[in-house]
């Protein structure tokens, strides 16, 4: 229905017998309509989907309402009438109508109307005929004209979220394919990294074994790496071992192991914190996935591939920290371990000068004999200073590696010192066949790790053929989305073209009544 606010009214219009005419009869229209000072009217109609839609326009009878004849006021109150029918009708159909198509609109009302109060018996039939189809040409260029913008507006929106799917898919696909190249890295970096080590081991044994004091060695790292284990038992053999060390061994070993101890410190606090952090950030994405996957009803794609890159973000942040953790425990606990290596480097070098002393020692002259013997006694005093410098290093570095040092960097070095004791005890019980022995189990430990990796980069592959897949599946999507874009289209033109020819088919029958009536008029005239 529509509903006529006249108060600002300034002319005469009898604005009841408009509202009345509008009820009435077989023309239909809704909404509100304001009468300005001025006399134009501000038109609010909802349309189709119902949005409020408003116009404002000049209807040129109004002007000189007050000097009509009572004959042509009625003729004005019908052509506003119509014209409240025709706009609100319009904008019910198409939305927003633009200034310039609403006052073509209402002038082609007023000349049809105009035709149409002047009929008579010799009427130009045609005149009014142009009239109608001009105006219904007008109604269809306006409704052209809107579903044109509609059209655009939607296939802008429907491109972006194309390309916004296309660009989720390409970043899968990157993502799978970085994937498998670092795995085929890790694979071939663990198998040379394999096969140099029990290169070195080999060597390492051959050279180690060859006297007591490799086992001396491997059996203070056995014990350096079980106290690291025992907090307590570590700081209790620490001070124990301290207060047998002499007073200069000590102090030099502390000027070098006191600002490693306190980067460590420093270093692996803040490591441990950011493992911590990423491990419970990734803890609450994957609960955020699950919680959108299990919603009803389904979370919006867009949501849940945000959900699951988020995932994938801070799992491989997680994956950076531990990996950061453990670099930064290797790199720091490393130094410490070169120095005890060049500790024992130089007991070997001590070691071998004092056999050769030894050997000069049973075939030297008597005369000679007391200038090598001191010097024997010299080398001995060094290797007992050197053993204990080694024995004090140990005992630091256990327990630092107690405070500090992760649990699985502790359990792997005294699984890694366990091994290599047992091995060289065994190796000074037997001869050269079980260090051949050794030798090939080695070779094929390294066989099954290398085995492993392989494993894990046919896991990779795998992984990295199911992330494509999906990606594909993305761009069917897609595709899906450009399909139902263009059914929708069809759709909309159907209806728009139905709800058109029966506005047009309603103006003629309006057009032709308000005829019919002006002929009847003139006869009875």
């Amino acid at each position: 229905m529509m509903n006529i606010n006249a108060t600002n009214a300034t002319n005469n219009v009898d604005w009841s017998k408009i509202s009345d005419l509008i009820t009435q009869g077989p023309k239909k229209a809704s909404g509100d309509v304001q009468v300005n000072k001025d006399n134009s009217l501000t038109i609010t109609v909802n349309d189709k989907n119902g949005v409020a839609r408003s116009t404002t326009v000049s209807i040129p009878v109004l002007d000189k309402f007050d000097t009509m004849s009572p004959a042509e006021q009625q003729n004005a109150l019908q052509t506003v009438d119509n014209t409240l029918v025709a706009l609100s009708n319009q904008m019910f159909l198409v939305g927003n109508l633009s200034q310039e198509d609403a006052n073509r609109l209402v002038a082609a009302i007023n000349t049809l109307q105009q035709d149409t109060k002047n009929v008579s018996f010799s009427h130009d039939t045609s005149k009014v005929l142009f009239d109608i189809y001009a105006l219904m040409a007008l109604m269809v260029e306006v409704a052209q004209k809107q579903r044109d913008a509609t059209r655009e507006i939607r296939l802008v929106e429907n491109q972006q979220i194309q390309n916004s799917i296309q660009a989720q898919a390409d970043m899968i696909a990157s993502a799978a394919m970085t994937a498998l190249i670092m795995g085929i890295v890790s694979t071939a970096v663990s198998g040379v990294m394999s096969t140099v080590t029990m290169a070195r081991q080999a060597s390492a044994f051959k050279t180690q074994m060859s006297e007591n004091q490799g086992l001396t060695s491997l059996q203070n790292d056995l014990k350096s790496a079980s106290l690291a284990n025992d907090p307590v038992a570590a700081m209790k053999n620490f001070s124990s071992v301290k207060s047998n060390t002499s007073q200069g061994i000590v102090t030099e070993v502390d000027a070098v192991f006191d600002p490693l101890a306190q980067n460590i410190d420093t270093t692996i606090s803040n490591a441990t914190t950011a493992v911590n952090n990423t491990k419970t950030e990734l803890a609450t994405a994957k609960q955020q996935l699950l919680d959108l996957e299990g919603q009803e009803p389904p979370a919006e794609p867009a949501a849940l591939e945000q959900a699951r890159t988020n995932v994938q973000t801070k799992q491989e942040a997680y994956d950076a920290a531990k990996l950061n953790l453990m670099t930064s425990e290797r790199e720091l606990f490393g130094q410490m371990d070169s120095k005890i290596k060049d500790v024992r480097t130089n007991i070997a070098q001590v070691q071998e000068q004092l056999d050769a002393k030894n050997a000069q020692l049973a075939t030297a002259a008597e005369g000679d004999k007391p200038a090598i013997q001191q010097e024997i006694t010299d080398l001995q005093g060094q290797l007992k200073n050197l053993q204990a410098k080694d024995n004090y290093m140990c005992a630091y570095r256990a327990k630092v590696k107690s405070q500090f040092a992760s649990e699985g960097m502790r359990q792997m070095d005294l699984s890694r010192a366990q091994s290599s004791y047992d091995m060289g005890v065994k190796a000074l019980e037997h001869n050269e066949k079980y260090m051949s022995a050794v030798q090939q189990m080695n070779r094929w430990t390294g066989v099954q790790q290398l085995s492993m990796a392989i494993a894990q980069l046919m896991g990779t592959i795998g992984s990295s053929l199911a992330e494509n897949q999906r990606a594909a599946g993305q761009v069917e999507q897609k595709d899906q989305v450009q399909h139902q874009e263009q059914l929708d289209q069809i759709k909309d033109l159907h209806s728009q073209a139905l709800t058109l020819v029966q506005s047009v088919i309603q103006l003629m029958q309006a057009v032709l009544s308000a005829e019919n009536d002006s002929v009847l008029e003139s006869i009875r005239a």
